[in-house]
């Protein structure tokens, strides 16, 4: 059984209709925290820019598809129902509910086609670059850690030290309504990490996931084939740029989710006579032997970036990493030094 998914225009109106309200992230993440090394902090503040990287460029490549085993698993189990009622009808021995192991096959054939449509490795094919600036959040619980920064990530930055930039959310989310205003995006979004730990239940958009995905294939395996999946692509696109794999949930990561939309997606808009925003340019860099893609967000045309502070990581030379920052960010910005006790 195959499913035919239209690209581009769907999925634009539904998540320009749909997208949730950042209230919560505001709320519960008042600050957020993005680290950097010399080049980084340098670059962030004269540029007056963050760069989000295309998700298959991240250091885990294999980021944007952690949804995929949960959503093949679960949905699996919603389909046993649908699969036996299905049987009940008798229909052709073709049919895709003779097939053995029916539920998981029919799941599996759903989450291909769905990322397949929306994260598709083929240029030529892509409607929009799923792009990603991703920070730390820490929580009332956390006092320290937010005044000195975390360990695991000073880590990375060994003995010439690191930089950790304190942001306000709300303001930055301020910027980001400016910039998604001001270019084409397909979907903006920003959202806390998903991280699927012991007791922890699903979140709202995989609950909605499942349950329009259920729905649609049901109404498919009836021989009904007068439906939408447009309802389908908001959660699955929410879902899809929300799920880590647990190992990383010290960071309780909060991500500015920008889905630039591409020269085909242009081409659409134009044949279906809507006038298209300015298309945000994609720059290449090499780094670890790799060639990582990015957009740039902001710039000299928006607000200052809303950096509440800075703080120095441990490092052989914090005083002058301190001098440095100081230098860059101006006096303006508050400078404090991490008391972490850590020197690669």
């Amino acid at each position: 059984m195959a499913y035919k998914l239209e690209r581009g225009g769907a999925l634009a109106a539904q998540v320009n209709k749909s997208e949730e309200p950042a209230e919560h992230v505001i709320a519960f993440c008042p600050e957020l925290y993005h680290y950097t090394d010399t080049g980084g902090l340098k670059g962030i503040v004269e540029s007056n820019s963050l760069w989000a990287t295309y998700f298959g460029d991240l250091n885990d490549a294999q980021e944007v598809h952690a949804l995929r085993v949960p959503l093949v698993d679960e949905l699996g189990n919603r389909l046993d129902r649908v699969v036996r009622e299905g049987r009940l009808r008798n229909p052709p021995r073709d049919s895709a509910v003779w097939k053995r192991d029916a539920s998981k096959t029919l799941a599996r054939i759903w989450g291909n086609a769905l990322y397949r449509v929306v994260f598709t490795d083929d240029d030529s094919e892509r409607t929009a670059l799923c792009c990603v600036t991703s920070f730390c959040s820490l929580g009332g619980d956390r006092p320290y850690e937010r005044e000195h920064g975390l360990l695991s990530q000073w880590r990375g930055y060994g003995r010439t030290g690191g930089f950790c930039l304190v942001f306000d959310t709300a303001a930055l989310w301020r910027l980001f309504e400016q910039e998604r205003s001001a270019f084409f995006y397909a979907f903006t979004d920003i959202r806390e990490v998903f991280y699927s730990r012991e007791h922890s239940k699903p979140i709202e958009c995989f609950t909605e996931l499942l349950n329009t995905s259920e729905a649609v294939i049901e109404t498919a395996l009836q021989g009904n084939r007068d439906f939408s999946v447009d309802k389908v692509l908001l959660p699955f696109v929410v879902s899809a740029s929300a799920f880590k794999h647990q190992g990383f949930y010290e960071e309780r990561e909060v991500r500015l989710v920008a889905m630039a939309g591409t020269q085909l997606a242009a081409q659409m808009e134009r044949k279906a006579g809507r006038d298209a925003p300015p298309l945000k340019d994609v720059f290449k860099r090499s780094r670890d032997k790799r060639e990582r893609r990015h957009i740039s967000l902001f710039g000299r045309d928006f607000a200052d970036l809303p950096i509440k502070r800075v703080i120095v990581g441990p490092a052989r030379s914090q005083d002058n990493n301190v001098s440095l920052a100081q230098k860059i960010v101006g006096r303006k910005v508050p400078v404090s030094k991490s008391a972490t006790p850590y020197i690669g």
